[in-house]
């Protein structure tokens, strides 16, 4: 059986009858599969090794550094070997860049997270080449491919060996 898990995927759900939508808040997905947990307390709902895929789209920006590492070393614990872990944040680079001919309120919005709702804001945002390098030394995955997505975000995949 299949499993692949879309963390802290907020009202993003992916449908499939594989794919396991997971977040703190409450969703109310019409077809997709959804688990309302705490994703920083994964490893209570998943054992190690036991998913094929896992995506995190858009949410370790929502952490503070020593959170966001945490989250990205128990996923890659759940993540099976030859497995596949997609992570798409904001990179500091690439929102410099942005913020130079674009108005006040939408670099605002870029940097500081949308802020609906409580936990919809920006706690830390990577510099492309040490989350890579925090991918392939600590977490000892190997980076399949880089590339740029929506002008400031980076979006990397990566496979457990």
């Amino acid at each position: 059986m299949t499993i692949k898990l879309n963390v802290g995927c907020g009202d993003k759900l992916v449908d499939g009858d594989e794919w396991l939508n997971v977040d703190c808040r409450k969703i109310y997905p019409e077809t997709a599969s959804f688990l309302r947990h705490d994703i920083l307390r994964l490893k209570e709902k998943f054992r190690d090794d036991t998913a094929d895929e896992i995506l995190l789209s858009d949410v370790i920006e929502h952490f503070w550094k020593p959170d966001g590492e945490k989250l990205m070393q128990d996923c890659r614990d759940i993540l099976k070997r030859g497995g596949l872990m997609t992570i798409k944040t904001p990179e500091i680079g690439l929102l410099l860049e942005y913020s130079k001919n674009r108005c006040h309120m939408d670099v605002a919005h870029r940097w500081y997270g949308g802020q609906e709702y409580s936990t919809n804001v920006h706690m830390f945002v990577w510099p492309k080449k040490q989350l890579i390098e925090f991918i392939e030394k600590v977490l000892k995955l190997k980076v399949k491919s880089v590339i740029t997505k929506e002008s400031t975000n980076i979006e990397i995949e990566a496979v457990k060996i």
